[in-house]
């Protein structure tokens, strides 16, 4: 799909959005589209959604920092053109998560700001209900099941369920209208490993 696809989608959406799973460089992606630059001037009341730069917690709920002090050091982690790519694998058991996979609450074409469980437009893992915002974006840290070895990521939020953290994001360039992966922080998806 390119960017142009997600925003016609966008357009037929209440809030704004639209969404789809892939693969990239052979592990499961959802990319979602946040009509971000029309939508942040609007009153968060008007359930127009729009990226949330946010503070992260871990598991514990220890501080870990905010989203912003990560874009400051890499502006390319923040959305381009209103497209997020998300690793597809839930930090529970790894299993895939999607977007609009099932209708519920908490897939629902409503949105609410805060990161919170209420409220649509969630990406939902249908093995154990874990989700999470594609619009909360914040900083978390994981740790690769197989080394124990422990990194630092910006991702989206979890908003509910038993997974313990959200998902990383994969930070994207756009070439024309296509949507393109970057490679610098592919550490970030070795929690699964």
């Amino acid at each position: 799909m390119t960017r142009e696809d997600f925003v016609d989608e966008a357009a037929k959406s209440n809030t704004g959005t639209s969404g789809a799973a892939g693969v990239w460089n052979g592990v499961p992606v959802v990319v979602n589209y946040v009509d971000h630059d029309a939508n942040k001037s609007t009153p968060a009341s008007s359930g127009k959604a729009r990226y949330q730069s946010m503070e992260g917690y871990d598991e514990t709920g220890k501080y870990v920092g905010h989203f912003d002090d990560m874009v400051d050091v890499d502006p390319r982690i923040f959305p381009t053109g209103g497209l997020v790519m998300i690793f597809g694998r839930c930090t529970h058991l790894c299993c895939i998560p999607g977007w609009q996979l099932v209708s519920n609450t908490f897939t629902e074409d409503s949105w609410t700001p805060g990161g919170g469980d209420d409220g649509g437009t969630k990406l939902f893992c249908i093995c154990h209900s874990s989700r999470f915002d594609p619009t909360a974006l914040e900083l978390n840290t994981n740790r690769n099941r197989a080394n124990g070895s422990t990194f630092t990521y910006a991702g989206i939020r979890r908003s509910g369920g038993p997974a313990p953290v959200g998902l990383p994001l994969i930070p994207i360039q756009l070439n024309g209208d296509t949507i393109e992966g970057i490679t610098d922080y592919t550490d970030w998806l070795t929690y699964c490993d």
